[in-house]
This record gives C-alpha cells, sequence and structure tokens, in this order.
C-alpha cells in the first residue's frame, strides 16, 4: 500500500533463509520470473517482511485499501 516503504519475500528452506524478492515501489512492484522455477519441499516456508511510515496526523490500520496497511 502506499505508505509501503520496503517489501521482501525469503525462502526458509532446511533453517537456511534465503532473500528471493525485493521491492520499494509500492505502486509498481518489481514482476519476478523465476528460471529455473523456485522449489519449496514440505517443511519449507516463504516469509514475507513489509516496511512502512506513516507520514499521516491519525492512526493507519490493516485493510484491502491503498490508504491502509
Amino acid at each position: 500500500h502506499e505508505l509501503g516503504t520496503h517489501f521482501t519475500i525469503d525462502a526458509i528452506q532446511r533453517d537456511t533463509e534465503t532473500q528471493v524478492y525485493e521491492s520499494e515501489d509500492w505502486s509498481h512492484p518489481v514482476y519476478e520470473r523465476y528460471a529455473p522455477a523456485l522449489s519449496l519441499a514440505a517443511g519449507d516456508a516463504l516469509q514475507w517482511t513489509c516496511t512502512w511510515n506513516n507520514t499521516r496526523d491519525k492512526l493507519v490500520m490493516p485493510n484491502k485499501g491503498s490508504k491502509d496497511e
């Protein structure tokens, strides 16, 4: 959403964490095509992290709109 400043996705495979995606543009995020395809086994996971900066004079709550977080 529009207050977003940084977004990452990490693959966690057998206790090893590897960043597989990163973007700093909320409105035009980088489209990634993985070749070879990212393969996850049973027990592996994807973890996403979003950083944002509330520059407004009100509380911003999670929701679906671009003005939300």
